[in-house]
């Protein structure tokens, strides 16, 4: 991995059939997140109308491990995002691991 600790991932215009322009999207990455993914932060292309799902679907299958958490919340623009959420080029998006307190 290079020093600047981004990773750059091509969709390749997958998601849905989707063709077009591609939008980045930063990811920011926390706890065994950011072990998995070997960077603090992420940066996804993602074709314009893609939903958390299928930046999930992206994710999981870049970095398999995370499919096994047993919880892992997708925030978006600092709210607990649902699958069905569009996202869109300037949102902040963040993986949120499991975590344990006592």
């Amino acid at each position: 991995m290079s020093s600047t600790d981004f990773l750059y991932f091509a969709f390749n215009n997958r998601v849905n059939g989707l063709k077009g322009i591609d939008m980045k999207c930063s990811v920011k990455t926390f706890g065994i997140t950011r072990d998995i993914a070997g960077a603090k932060e992420v940066v996804v292309e993602l074709p314009e109308g893609s939903t958390v799902a299928d930046f999930k679907n992206e994710l999981f299958s870049r970095f398999p491990r995370l499919s096994t958490l047993t919880s892992l919340f997708i925030a978006v623009n600092q709210s607990y995002a649902e699958d069905g959420q569009v996202l869109n080029e300037e949102d902040e998006i963040a993986l949120i691991p499991p975590v344990a307190g006592g």
